[in-house]
């Protein structure tokens, strides 16, 4: 196993760098799985372009970090962001539809991907239940 310290916490290093890295790493050991801890401002472009540039640079999985209790404040990033129910809890505030959310979180289930999440939302609760029963 090999590691790196812990670059998402205002990071010195350019993105581009550690894009590079990640390609680097990825054409070394292309059978490791290689996951990206993320962190940004609330803005749904940046986060997809972000996550969008981490996979085809050859990351496997991305943790999106909105715990980070140290992650610019002032700015919502880390914590600030994840606990805030306005910008995490609520129908369309990460900028998608319910519809579109569960349908994602489901493929994810299908395609074996472990999601954690708080979920507030009781319509996607209450769906999921009568699923489920």
């Amino acid at each position: 196993m090999t590691g790196w310290e812990n670059i998402e916490l205002i990071s010195d290093r350019k993105f581009d760098t550690w894009l590079d890295e990640f390609k680097e790493a990825k054409d070394a050991y292309p059978d490791g799985i290689l996951i990206a801890s993320v962190m940004e401002e609330y803005h749904k472009d940046a986060w997809c372009e972000i996550i969008e540039r981490c996979q085809d640079a050859g990351v496997d999985a991305s943790e999106l970090n909105f715990s980070c209790p140290h992650g610019l404040p002032e700015r919502k990033m880390g914590a600030a962001m994840g606990q805030d129910p306005v910008i995490l809890a609520y129908k369309g505030a990460l900028g998608i539809e319910d519809t579109e959310l569960y349908q994602n979180l489901s493929l994810s289930g299908e395609l074996g991907v472990v999601v954690t999440a708080h979920c507030e939302n009781a319509d996607l609760v209450a769906a999921t239940q009568n699923k489920l029963v």
